[in-house]
């Protein structure tokens, strides 16, 4: 079965991975409601990205594995795991590390743009206002996670919120599939340091746009080449503009064909926070 088939007949949103380089985690979260995730995505691991077969008869089988490893991203504790799966803490934590390994060369392989930059989306001929952006290749933003930390790690995590989240930068194609993620960023980091900080890291596989294409990005970040923000001082949220009416000036106009192609991100964010 192909990523895309699997993605699409599954609930299945994320898979997990961390770069070799310690500044980058990468994590991606997945969340499925069928049995048969866990046995297709173990057989994968086993066949193509080294996960290791037991070799002692009473060794953990890798379905039981992966399904400690799910079971844990989708937010169930040590403590839980060991009774529903009847094992130690450190056998469960042992575990969720090998399939983690694997997991890391999965997303290399299968975490990618799901179209050629060069060829432009359906959506962007959908509607008129969308002509000009004609060389739009998706949107960029961030998002806040709340995390839970250690009372002595957990100061610089905390964020405009009121409590400890990470903040999390993301690039989403009008597939509303994500293209790239970046986590584990300290909550009280502002948007356009984490935005710098990946963009100028040579060994971060952040997938910048060709030459002659763009990303739409929030008013937090840089308006710079590849990368295209909305004017300051200007009305701007699809909100505004239902209140207050159709666009009257040029800059607005631009504005309302912004915010609602940028909206795909936020889109994509609200169906992965719902799962």
């Amino acid at each position: 079965m192909s990523i895309p088939d699997f993605i699409s007949t599954l609930m299945f949103h994320f898979s997990c991975t961390a770069l070799e380089n310690v500044n980058y985690w990468e994590i991606l979260m997945c969340i499925p409601d069928d049995e048969n995730v866990v046995d297709w995505l173990a057989a994968l691991q086993q066949s193509d990205f080294s996960l290791q077969v037991p070799t002692r008869p009473h060794g953990l089988h890798n379905e039981e594995s992966v399904a400690m490893f799910i079971h844990t991203l989708d937010g169930c504790s040590n403590q839980k795991l060991q009774e529903r799966f009847q094992h130690s803490r450190d056998t469960v934590s042992r575990h969720f590390h090998v399939v983690l390994e694997a997991m890391k060369l999965f997303t290399e392989v299968h975490y990618k743009p799901t179209r050629d930059q060069n060829n432009r989306h359906p959506y962007l001929r959908s509607r008129g206002k969308y002509v000009p952006s004609k060389h739009c290749i998706g949107a960029l933003d961030g998002t806040h996670v709340e995390v839970v930390l250690p009372a002595h790690d957990a100061g610089t995590y905390y964020s405009r919120k009121g409590y400890p989240t990470q903040n999390i930068l993301t690039v989403c194609d009008f597939d509303m599939c994500f293209i790239f993620i970046s986590c584990g960023w300290e909550g009280s980091m502002h948007d356009s340091r984490i935005f710098n900080e990946i963009i100028e890291n040579e060994h971060a596989p952040f997938p910048h746009p060709q030459e002659g294409k763009y990303y739409l990005v929030g008013a937090g970040y840089p308006n710079k080449k590849g990368y295209l923000a909305p004017y300051k001082g200007s009305w701007y949220h699809q909100a505004q503009f239902r209140d207050r009416g159709r666009p009257d000036n040029p800059r607005e106009l631009f504005h309302e064909a912004h915010a609602s192609l940028r909206s795909v991100v936020e889109i994509t964010f609200g169906v992965w926070k719902s799962r």
